[in-house]
C-alpha cells in the first residue's frame, strides 16, 4: 500500500475521469461504479494534509460525476404493439385433437453396413 501521496497523483485522476466519461464501452451504471471506486481510492485526509484543497476538488468532481450518472437514466424501450393473444389456451388446442403427434417428425438415419 502506498502511503505517501502527491498532488501529481491526484491530478492524474482528472485524466482518468475524462477517459471514463468519454468511454463508449461502459454503460452509465458501469461509469458510476468506476467513479465511486475512484472516490474510494483517494488517499485519506490524514495522508494528504499538504494538499487538502486538491483532494477536496477531486472529491467534488467525482461526487458530481456520480450524481450526473444517477440522474441520467437510459430511455426504456416500450413495445409499440401488444402481442395478439390466442382466445384458446395451448392446453385446449392440444386436447382438441388427441391423435395428433405434437412432436417434430424424426429424420431417418442412414444405415451403414
Amino acid at each position: 500500500m502506498k502511503v505517501k501521496a502527491r498532488v501529481c497523483d491526484l491530478v492524474d485522476i482528472l485524466r482518468q475521469v475524462d477517459l471514463v466519461k468519454s468511454s463508449t464501452l461502459l454503460t452509465a451504471t458501469q461509469k458510476q461504479t468506476v467513479f465511486q471506486e475512484m472516490l474510494n481510492d483517494l488517499p485519506l485526509e490524514m495522508f494528504s494534509h499538504n494538499f487538502q484543497g486538491t483532494r477536496a476538488v477531486m472529491v467534488a468532481i467525482l461526487t458530481q460525476e456520480i450524481k450526473n450518472g444517477s440522474t441520467k437514466s437510459t430511455p426504456k424501450k416500450v413495445p409499440t404493439k401488444a402481442k395478439s393473444v390466442s382466445p384458446k389456451s395451448p392446453k385446449e388446442e392440444l386436447l382438441r385433437d388427441p391423435d395428433v403427434n405434437t412432436r417434430r417428425t424424426r429424420t431417418k438415419k442412414a444405415v451403414v453396413n
